[in-house]
């Protein structure tokens, strides 16, 4: 039981230390925080949040693959989680952006139910995106 103790306190720490680097600018030191958060405690609630905001500080960083690897993994590890359709969104439009229209509608069409409208709308507007004539 220690070690787990050990783990949560060491993911809180670090879940802690990247919001205080995202406050300060640094979204290259966050995403490297919460990464450590994300395997120090996982399958923790801290680690999926975590994890969540590893994935959308490397977007916002123009990280795509890492991003796309980031939420990929998300996914693997929480997929019943009430963010998996918000992840699965961002990475279809990666996706999308990447010619891998294929890749992204189950994407699109998972979250095209979601309770969040953002969400809907997004996967919605992917969906759209898929369907539309490439000529």
């Amino acid at each position: 039981m220690r070690r787990t103790e050990t783990g949560a306190n060491s993911a809180e720490q670090a879940f802690a230390k990247g919001w205080e680097a995202i406050r300060n600018g640094d979204r290259v030191g966050a995403a490297q925080l919460f990464a450590t958060a994300a395997d120090a405690a996982p399958g923790s609630a801290i680690s999926e949040d975590a994890l969540y905001w590893q994935a959308v500080t490397l977007a916002r960083l123009d990280r795509q693959s890492d991003a796309s690897h980031a939420m990929a993994s998300f996914m693997k590890r929480y997929p019943h989680s009430t963010r998996a359709n918000e992840i699965g969104v961002m990475l279809g439009w990666l996706l999308v952006h990447e010619g891998k229209a294929d890749a992204a509608r189950p994407l699109f069409e998972a979250a095209s139910h979601d309770p969040i409208a953002k969400t809907r709308q997004s996967a919605q507007a992917g969906l759209d995106a898929v369907r539309a004539p490439s000529h």
